[in-house]
């Protein structure tokens, strides 16, 4: 537990840390595959998990990608397996996924789905890449559900 004062500094730091929104789609390189993003989804960020991800993952996996966002993650994976599962709770995060999924040519071998957490997901994994929030406040808007879990 921290103190009231401690959470409420800390709200204002990841309020300023939030800003500038960004209003247009991007379309940007990541570990040379494109992705195009909306605003209301995160961009792959450079220093994200997805070259751990490629190093790790193996052609026999099954791979569970939660909190996909762009589906960088999941992307990555169906490079090398062909049974991959990508979620998130944002929905247009979703519809993002499964586009990029199409662009990066492994459309047919990912699963990208509405879910949050494990609630439409069934069965065994042999890897789980998970990026989780990271605010434990009230989420605004669909951008900040991907980062942000009331009392997470």
């Amino acid at each position: 537990m921290m103190s009231s004062q401690r959470a409420r500094r800390l709200r204002e730091w990841h309020e300023k840390a939030l800003e500038p929104r960004r209003e247009e789609t991007v379309t940007l390189t990541h570990l040379e595959r494109t992705f195009v993003v909306p605003p209301e989804v995160y961009p792959p960020h450079p220093l994200g998990l997805a070259e751990i991800v490629l190093r790790e993952v193996r052609e026999e996996d099954r791979v569970l990608d939660l909190g996909t966002g762009s589906g960088v993650n999941g992307i990555v994976a169906a490079a090398k397996s062909g049974d991959v599962v990508a979620v998130d709770v944002n929905p247009i995060a979703v519809e993002c996924a499964r586009q990029n999924a199409e662009l990066n040519r492994v459309g047919s071998r990912i699963d990208v789905r509405e879910s949050d957490l494990f609630e439409n997901v069934a069965g065994r994994f042999d890897l789980i890449v998970f990026d989780p929030p990271f605010r434990w406040f009230r989420p605004r808007d669909l951008l900040e559900r991907g980062t942000a879990d009331e009392n997470y």
